[in-house]
């Protein structure tokens, strides 16, 4: 009897979702657009550090197994605020944590890019870090309260295809913008 009175409670969220999301007037195809913006961003810097550390190791004069912590770093805190920051988007509403997140990704990045040391930078990639976990956390609720149940299916496929696709870019992307621009191009 609670499986059934649960399962109704969440048609009904998702039922009233869609009717808000059908009152926005926004595009869903914008609405895709813009997750797919932070998605790949997300996604591009959990890859595309790993082709230049070599270098900025040497532009901080330090060794390689403590310049490890800008990705590590970064690894571990998107992967351990995941559940927290999609708990809040439910509290607060999943656009708001995705928007901020966002925003602490973009000033987190530049924030990096002017790092003086190696603590430095590990500390900003943390921060970046949180920004992309707000993003990620909240990427699937959002699609899911836009599209209606059949096509959400292609929706989250699209979004997930944009996540593999900034996972496979990134480190020749570093290696090249590390060539062509210097490694601070891709700190951020």
């Amino acid at each position: 009897m609670n499986d059934v009175a649960s399962r109704m409670t969440v048609d009904t969220i998702i039922r009233r979702r869609s009717a808000i999301a059908g009152r926005t007037g926004v595009p869903r195809a914008v609405i895709v657009i813009a997750l797919a913006f932070g998605a790949y961003m997300a996604a591009l810097d959990n890859s595309i550090v790993n082709a230049v550390l070599p270098v900025v190791a040497e532009s901080f004069k330090t060794d390689l197994a403590s310049i490890g912590w800008v990705v590590t770093t970064y690894l571990l805190v998107q992967s351990a605020l995941l559940l927290t920051f999609g708990r809040l988007g439910d509290m607060w509403g999943h656009k708001k944590v995705y928007l901020l997140g966002l925003g602490v990704f973009v000033v987190s990045s530049a924030l990096c890019r002017l790092a003086p040391s190696t603590p430095v930078l590990v500390a900003g990639r943390a921060v970046q870090a949180i920004g992309a976990s707000m993003i990620v956390a909240n990427l699937a609720a959002i699609l899911t309260s836009v599209f209606p149940p059949e096509q959400r299916g292609r929706a989250v496929g699209i979004q997930a295809t944009i996540v593999y696709v900034g996972l496979a870019t990134g480190a020749p992307l570093g290696g090249w913008l590390a060539g062509t621009l210097g490694w601070r191009s891709i700190a951020g």
